[in-house]
C-alpha cells in the first residue's frame, strides 16, 4: 500500500500550516489531482477513497495526538482550499491510548 511518511511535520497548528500549505502546493502542482483531509487511520482512509477514484498514494504530511490540534489543522486547510478537503468525519475528542490522527494528502 503506498502510504507515504516520510514528510510528517509535528507542532502547533498555527506554526507548521504555512510548511504544510506551502507543500501541499507544490504537491498539487505537480500532481494530475490531489485530495486532503484528517484522518486516524491512514489505511483505511486510503482504501475508502481509492473505491471511488484511483489514488497513487497517501502523503502523510502531520501528526498530533491532540484531537483539538487535529480539528484546528482540519479547518485551516479546509479554509486553505475547501474544493480539496476530504471530510471524512474521523476527528472525534475520543483518542484512545497509542494513537495519533494526520493530515494527509492523496495524490493521483
Amino acid at each position: 500500500m503506498p502510504l507515504d511518511y516520510t514528510e510528517i511535520t509535528i507542532g502547533p497548528p498555527g506554526k507548521v500550516i504555512d510548511r504544510l500549505t506551502r507543500r501541499i502546493g507544490e504537491l498539487n502542482f505537480n500532481s494530475k489531482n490531489i485530495r486532503i483531509g484528517i484522518t486516524r487511520c491512514p489505511s483505511e482512509t486510503f482504501d475508502s477513497l481509492n473505491g471511488k477514484l484511483k489514488w497513487a498514494a497517501m502523503k502523510l504530511v502531520y501528526a498530533t495526538s491532540s484531537s483539538s490540534q487535529a480539528v484546528q489543522v482540519g479547518q485551516m486547510l479546509r479554509s486553505w482550499d475547501a474544493k480539496l478537503y476530504v471530510d471524512t468525519k474521523e476527528v472525534t475528542p475520543d483518542l484512545g491510548p497509542n494513537q495519533a490522527y494526520y493530515a494527509f494528502v492523496v495524490i493521483r
